[in-house]
């Protein structure tokens, strides 16, 4: 039996079973995809999540970064045309890399890392919880808890509660040529004709990066039309041919959606708590929540022991406080300033 199974092996997941192994526990990491993995990221790194991930896994190696290195920060495009310039210091990353290299450390620690194998079930009994995996290593294991680490519309979180969580599409294509915007910031628009959510434009190793984020797949490829015209008219971009794309999903925050961290053995976190700082940007609130239920559980058992799970749920609620209070901070400022998310003020 596994101290702890974890489905998903992005941030979250993989800060959760690196901490838990460096301290003697059992784990196993099960995650759906073969690695390493495209997604569709702002793949900027923020002072925060770089001193988390330098501390726990070492020094971020050259082959994870993007050209140019250094993110100057974000210059936002509200949608009443107000330009707010967001400065911090930043790295910019390619998350392909930035996983894989997360996953070795890991397994170099002792984690089991099981690629191509999704969570498909589990049931929770008295002492344990039953756990089905499918893919190339389909088999039935048990743990002594099952994090959910795979996203608002994995497994972990659909099973648990009968449904997906409410989720916005990010569509992502990567083009050559000419843009008249600073390569050195994060470029994020939020005017409604462009996108529901935002659309955003970044440079990394001369790929010109444009997405857009909607409420519905369908609508991806009409809104990105409309936000390259947008781009061409007003930032004089010079595109060549798509050269490739990306689609992921990100969870919706609203009032009616708010952060979920499990029930019972089952434990989420990161986008499948629904933990997000504007805009769109997941990576440091994915390592604290990893990081919170890593120290929450081993403030509740040794390894080999069945944890006390009500100590274990009480500390990873107490770790995840401050987490969530910046987050809901950030968010209100963000209707502070944009129309398109006023309903947020209240959040």
């Amino acid at each position: 039996m596994y101290d702890v199974v974890i489905s998903g092996a992005g941030p979250a997941g993989c800060i959760t079973a690196k901490l838990l192994a460096d301290s003697g526990y059992s784990v196993l990491i099960a995650e759906k995809m073969a690695i390493p993995r495209r997604r569709s990221c702002s793949g900027i790194l923020i002072q925060k999540s770089v001193g988390i991930l330098e501390h726990t896994f070492g020094k971020i190696p050259q082959a994870v970064y993007a050209e140019p290195h250094l993110n100057k920060g974000m210059i936002l495009t509200t949608d009443t045309g107000m330009i707010v310039p967001i400065e911090g210091f930043c790295l910019s990353i390619w998350r392909s890399f930035h996983d894989y290299w997360m996953i070795m450390e890991a397994v170099d620690a002792g984690v089991v890392f099981l690629e191509e194998t999704p969570v498909t079930g589990f049931i929770e009994k008295k002492d344990y919880i039953a756990v089905r995996l499918g893919g190339r290593n389909a088999s039935n294991i048990s743990a002594r808890v099952l994090a959910g680490c795979d996203g608002p519309a994995g497994t972990i979180r659909r099973k648990l509660r009968g449904k997906p969580g409410d989720c916005i599409t990010t569509h992502q294509v990567y083009s050559k040529g000419e843009i008249d915007l600073d390569p050195a910031y994060f470029h994020t628009f939020l005017q409604p004709e462009l996108s529901d959510y935002d659309a955003w434009c970044a440079v990394k190793d001369n790929y010109i990066i444009t997405g857009v984020g909607v409420h519905h797949a369908s609508d991806a490829g009409r809104y990105h039309k409309k936000f390259l015209a947008y781009l061409a008219e007003n930032h004089h971009a010079r595109l060549s041919v798509r050269e490739f794309e990306e689609r992921w999903l990100l969870p919706h925050i609203t009032l009616e959606n708010p952060v979920d961290k499990g029930e019972g053995r089952v434990f989420l976190a990161g986008d499948a708590a629904n933990l997000l700082n504007p805009l769109a940007e997941g990576i440091s609130s994915a390592l604290v929540s990893g990081s919170a239920f890593a120290d929450a559980f081993m403030g509740a058992a040794e390894p080999g022991e069945n944890p006390d799970l009500i100590r274990l749920r009480a500390g990873y609620e107490t770790n995840l406080s401050n987490t969530i209070d910046r987050m809901h901070r950030q968010w209100k400022y963000l209707a502070e300033i944009s129309p398109k998310f006023a309903r947020l003020r209240d959040i």
